[in-house]
């Protein structure tokens, strides 16, 4: 055991808490509520153009090109799985303008719907029906087309039922950042949320209870703001993590790991609140309110509360260290491609690198957990994996 060895990691969190006392308000002095849980449904209207290009059969094998304009009205969901993908479906009326080779032109009028299985990979179909006009011959059709959808680039095949014209090709979305069907629809998520979650001393997530300066969840202001409370929740839950590891006698490394961990959060917690203030909040209202107890209930008797105590840390070290923050680090890496500006950039790339970090030091205590509880850890770590695969 370690118990007489972790005499500077003790003063070193009581410094982190007391930094982190001084830079965040505190309950009482944020306006408190009962609000919602995260969202999982929202209708949205998107407007979008595909431009495409490809090849022509029927008739001759020629090249074809157009571009299509339509509105799609979104509905979209996430399931209440734990890291559960976000779905959409919807649709909606289009306006096509294709040339097939140098002779037909044809304008295309109809509807068209869609679906997205998963916003993080971008992987949607869309299914289009439609009457067509050969401008040049006066001459109609029936229209339809199937499409493959990854992010912003679609693989469709477009059929002129009538006027014997067919092609199959390649088109690419505008706007890049938010297309429908394959892109994402700004929803808090049930599994990447920025920052490890706070928990109980049962275990149980405490939702965060602070209201929301906006309400509209594509204000970027509200959405910084957001990240920052959450990134400020993170300090006190690896303060907890680091109490949990000094009572059952963890490495000093791993300790020290942890403490670090709290240290990056403060940061991005100072970060977040600097870019709500960029885009426009006040200092009072961007900055992050810390959790009323820093403390986690840790006291270690006998085997059996050590044995407690390291399925706890394992758990909750593979999902909310390695996977949750696995995933955070993914999402914020992902967000510099949505065209912030530079000082947004930069700050993601930082968050993005150091939650890797953090999910390199849950795999990490989720290990020596293992290590150290034997085959009761192991197994309630291996029943996890089991139900996150069936979730």
């Amino acid at each position: 055991m370690h118990g007489d060895s972790y005499g500077l990691q003790r003063r070193r969190r009581a410094a982190l808490a007391a930094a982190a006392g001084v830079l965040f308000a505190t309950r009482a002095e944020a306006l408190l509520i009962d609000g919602p849980l995260p969202e999982r449904s929202r209708d949205v209207t998107v407007p979008s153009v595909v431009v495409f290009i490809g090849g022509s059969f029927g008739g001759a094998i020629r090249y074809s090109a157009g571009i299509s304009g339509q509105v799609s009205f979104v509905t979209a969901t996430k399931p209440d799985k734990w890291c559960s993908p976000e779905q959409q479906m919807g649709g909606g009326p289009q306006l096509q303008l294709v040339w097939f080779g140098d002779r037909d032109l044809v304008v295309v009028g109809g509807g068209q719907a869609g679906v997205a299985a998963d916003d993080l990979l971008g992987i949607g179909a869309r299914l289009e029906v439609g009457a067509a006009w050969h401008l040049f011959e006066s001459s109609l059709g029936v229209h339809t087309g199937v499409h493959g959808i990854l992010g912003p680039l679609e693989l469709g095949l477009r059929d002129e039922w009538r006027l014997d014209l067919h092609a199959l090709g390649v088109g690419v979305t505008f706007p890049l950042p938010e297309n429908v069907y394959g892109g994402r629809i700004d929803m808090q998520t049930t599994c990447a949320i920025p920052g490890r979650p706070l928990r109980d001393a049962a275990g149980v997530r405490v939702p965060s209870r602070v209201a929301p300066v906006e309400t509209d969840p594509n204000d970027r202001a509200a959405r910084w703001r957001a990240d920052a409370q959450a990134e400020c929740e993170a300090v006190a839950s690896f303060l907890q993590v680091a109490d949990a590891l000094m009572a059952a006698g963890a490495p000093v490394e791993l300790v020290n790991a942890a403490l670090s961990a709290a240290a990056d959060e403060v940061r991005h917690a100072l970060l977040c609140a600097a870019r709500a203030r960029d885009a426009g909040l006040s200092a009072a209202d961007a900055r992050p309110v810390l959790p009323d107890d820093l403390t986690r209930a840790a006291r270690i008797t006998g085997p059996a509360d050590r044995e407690a105590a390291l399925i706890r840390l394992a758990t909750e070290s593979l999902s909310d260290g390695l996977l949750n923050e696995g995933a955070a680090a993914a999402q914020a890496a992902g967000d510099t491609r949505r065209g912030h500006d530079a000082r947004a950039d930069r700050t993601l790339r930082r968050i993005a690198a150091e939650e890797r970090r953090h999910a390199h030091l849950g795999a990490a205590i989720a290990g020596w957990a293992a290590h150290a509880g034997g085959d009761p850890v192991r197994d309630a770590v291996s029943d996890q994996v089991r139900a996150l695969r069936a979730s």
